[in-house]
């Protein structure tokens, strides 16, 4: 395996992790054990962005554990009767939206000065 494939594994190890904080890029020469000259040898600003999509990726895939105890909280609260919780459970897990009316009846009224006078208004 190159070198190059071996850093990006190392890295994309440690940033997918949701244990881990998602670092900045002057700190990734610390996780490889390489100079920030050496790191610029290897991975392009461009390689770099695409190795830290596909780090938030397979962090995002790791979260469906945490998603589905979040979402047995909320349905907990909202069998316990909090109406926002419920309102939520049935927007998330159930695709309801509130409907909004417009009312689009523009009605435009004119009042004549002389009838402001006659007091027929």
């Amino acid at each position: 395996m190159k070198a190059r494939d071996r850093h990006r594994a190392k890295l994309l190890e440690y940033l997918g992790n949701p244990a881990n904080d998602f670092l900045a890029r002057s700190k990734y020469p610390e996780i490889l054990g390489v100079t920030r000259v050496w790191l610029y040898k290897l991975f392009t600003p461009d390689d770099l962005s695409g190795l830290e999509k596909d780090a938030l990726d397979l962090r995002r895939k790791q979260y469906a554990r945490y998603i589905g105890q979040a979402d047995r909280g909320l349905l907990k609260r909202a069998a316990e009767g909090d109406p926002q919780a419920c309102k939520l459970v049935y927007q998330r897990l159930e695709g309801w939206t509130e409907k909004k009316r417009i009312d689009t009846d523009c009605t435009i009224r004119t009042i004549v000065l002389d009838d402001l006078d006659n007091n027929k208004v």
